[in-house]
C-alpha cells in the first residue's frame, strides 16, 4: 500500500540552488599592510619634496621667489596613489590637520573643499580675509581642543603651492607630508578608494612609487628618467633608465633597495635595456 501511494504521489520538484551570498562590504579601516604603505608611500614623496633648495626667508612685506622646482615636482606628481594614501591614513584619523598655500584666497577655498569632501571631514566655517589677489594660506582642523572643526585664512609671504597634510592616528606617531598638490581630489571620484593590500601593484601604483622617491628628484634634475614598464601579481617590476650612462649603475641599485622598502610586495626590480 505504501509503495502505491509513493507511486501516485507527485515527484518532489528540484531543489533551487542558493542564491550567492552578498559581497562582503569593504572595511570601514585600512589595515595595517595597506597604513604601512600609505605611510611609506607619503614619506617618500615629502622626502622627496623637502630635497629641493628652499627658497630665502620672505623679508617683511615681500614675499619669497616662488621655488619652481618644488611645484613642479608637486604638480607632475601622479595623483591617484597619492590620494589613495592620503584617503587611508584620513580614514582612521581621530584629527586631520590641513595647511593649504596657495595663489589667492578663492584657491584655496576651493581646494579645501575638495579635500574635505573627498576625506569626509566635517566642514568648518571660514575665518580671517586676504587682499584680493595676494597669496593665502587657509589653516583647518577638523577637530580642535575648543571645539568643533575650524579653519582660519590668512596672508601667505610663502612662495609653495600645495597642502600639509597631518593626519593624527591612534598609534600616537607624528605623521606630516608636505608639500601635497592642492588639486589632489580635484577630479570627481578621485582617491575615492583605500590603499587595498590585496590589490596588485599595478603600472600607475609602481609609477607613483618612482615618482615620489627621493633619489628619483635628485637624478631628474640630471636628465635621468624613470619608465616603469610592467608590474607583475608575483612582485616582479621591469623599468627603463634612461639618461646619462655613467649614472645608470648607481641609480639601478638606489631604485631597486628604496622599492623594496617602501612597498615589501615589490620582491623583483630589473631594469630593460636602452631601447
Amino acid at each position: 500500500m505504501a509503495l502505491l501511494l509513493c507511486a501516485l504521489l507527485p515527484p518532489n520538484p528540484p531543489a533551487r540552488p542558493l542564491p550567492p551570498p552578498p559581497p562582503l562590504p569593504p572595511p570601514l579601516f585600512p589595515s595595517a599592510a595597506a597604513l604601512h604603505r600609505a605611510t611609506a608611500l607619503l614619506e617618500a614623496y615629502d622626502a622627496s619634496h623637502r630635497a629641493f633648495p628652499a627658497p630665502p626667508a620672505p623679508r617683511r612685506g615681500i614675499s619669497s621667489s616662488p621655488p619652481a622646482a618644488a611645484n613642479d615636482f608637486a604638480a607632475r606628481a601622479p595623483r591617484p596613489p597619492l590620494a589613495a594614501a592620503v584617503r587611508t591614513l584620513a580614514a582612521p584619523a581621530g584629527r586631520v590637520a590641513l595647511g593649504l598655500c596657495a595663489a589667492n584666497a578663492s584657491v584655496a577655498l576651493r581646494c579645501l573643499r575638495q579635500w574635505t569632501s573627498a576625506l569626509s571631514l566635517p566642514r568648518a566655517p571660514v575665518r580671517g580675509d586676504v587682499a584680493e589677489g595676494g597669496a593665502a594660506y587657509l589653516k583647518y582642523d577638523s577637530r580642535p581642543a575648543a571645539g568643533p572643526a575650524a579653519a582660519r585664512l590668512s596672508a601667505y609671504a610663502g612662495g609653495y603651492r600645495g597642502v600639509y597634510f597631518h593626519p593624527e592616528l591612534p598609534d600616537g606617531l607624528f605623521r606630516q607630508y608636505a608639500v601635497l598638490p592642492l588639486e589632489l581630489f580635484e577630479e570627481e571620484g578621485a582617491g575615492a578608494a583605500l590603499l587595498d593590500d590585496e590589490e596588485e601593484p599595478g603600472v600607475a601604483y609602481v609609477e607613483g612609487l618612482v615618482a615620489a622617491l627621493p633619489v628619483a628628484a635628485d637624478v631628474a634634475a640630471l636628465g635621468v628618467r624613470l619608465r616603469v614598464l610592467s608590474a607583475e601579481a608575483s612582485g616582479a617590476v621591469r623599468l627603463r633608465y634612461e639618461g646619462p650612462p655613467a649614472l645608470r649603475r648607481a641609480v639601478e641599485m638606489q631604485v631597486r633597495e628604496a622599492l623594496r622598502r617602501v612597498d615589501p610586495r615589490i620582491l623583483r626590480v630589473d631594469f630593460a635595456d636602452a631601447a
